[in-house]
């Protein structure tokens, strides 16, 4: 393996943590960075051209509603035309997942908060895609014990709706 490019952002800032979480698909990469502009946080799309032979920022993602501490961009994926970006910090730590698709642009088309909108959850702090799957992590959750976590599961069918909510078997508390 040897090193063939180096990624920036176009208006990288000391502090946002650009790296924190990388994804690819194909010939498109996604970073996270979730501490840019203060800890909102900012996930960017690059795209590898084949004519220049180089990694070009192709779009910088942003929740359509977030605030300081949701640090959206801790976790990310992608999967073709769709990207999933966690921000477990939104709602004093329930935590929120963003999808973004591409058509022409990358746009938001769906936020998912956590289902049982409980403080600490921190949903969204590990997030996957696969074709019209999702998975959302929540380390915090008690639904079995103290912070044994879960993992929540959204199908895509005209609208992305929850089709699972996976937990250890034993419910250990803190396994997170």
């Amino acid at each position: 393996w040897s090193q063939t490019a180096k990624i920036a952002p176009s208006e990288v800032k000391a502090g946002d943590k650009f790296g924190s979480a990388v994804a690819i698909s194909g010939q498109v990469a996604i970073i996270g960075a979730p501490f840019d502009n203060e800890t909102l946080g900012a996930a960017y799309i690059f795209t590898y051209s084949t004519s220049s032979g180089q990694w070009v920022q192709t779009a910088k993602l942003t929740p359509s509603a977030g605030g300081i501490g949701d640090n959206f961009g801790i976790a990310v994926d992608i999967d073709n035309n769709v990207a999933v970006i966690g921000a477990p910090g939104d709602g004093g730590n329930r935590g929120t997942a963003y999808i973004f698709t591409l058509s022409g642009s990358w746009s938001e088309t769906t936020k998912i908060t956590d289902p049982s909108n409980t403080v600490g959850d921190f949903f969204g702090h590990s997030v996957s895609v696969s074709g019209n799957t999702v998975v959302i992590g929540a380390y915090g959750d008690n639904a079995q014990a103290t912070n044994s976590g879960a993992a929540y599961v959204y199908s895509l069918s005209g609208t992305w709706s929850q089709t699972a909510k996976l937990m250890q078997k034993s419910g250990t508390a803190n396994a997170r």
